[in-house]
């Protein structure tokens, strides 16, 4: 990445943020933090509904003692998200890992499209995750 950190270090500056971020806020209804998948170009998007979407997937760390509600939260998002735009949300991936989800029952991880998405894609992602959120949080 451009800055020159290696894949744990960049956990370590998020978890560092949020961390901060919720002793001077008092906590957050919805935490998310968002990352690019490693996958080719032709794995990164999908084209419906006369547009080109870069494909959205949902990463729950299976060590996280807020595992079961973050799971849930992550189902409800996932078919809300593909209910507005079939496709567009990848399953979601479970790793034994905590990806800083141990910090709250509220932390999501999304991987929105890849480095080869292009930035058209991923905006057009982002305005469906942001209506299905919102639909989530009501």
């Amino acid at each position: 990445n451009a800055l020159g950190l290696n894949y744990n270090q960049s956990y370590q500056i998020s978890r560092n943020a949020i961390t901060d971020a919720l002793i001077e806020h008092q906590g957050f209804d919805l935490i998310i933090d968002f990352h690019r998948d490693s996958v080719p170009r032709e794995s990164s998007y999908i084209e419906a509904s006369g547009k080109s979407y870069a494909k959205m997937m949902i990463v729950l760390g299976g060590l996280s003692p807020h595992f079961s509600a973050i799971q849930n939260r992550a189902l409800t998002l996932l078919d809300k998200t593909n209910q507005l735009e079939s496709g567009i949300m990848k399953d979601i991936l479970v790793r034994e890992a905590y990806y800083n989800q141990d910090i709250s029952e509220n932390m999501l991880l999304i991987e929105i499209g890849s480095e080869e998405s292009y930035y058209e894609e991923v905006m057009h992602s982002l305005d469906v995750l942001a209506i299905s959120i919102d639909e989530m949080m009501r």
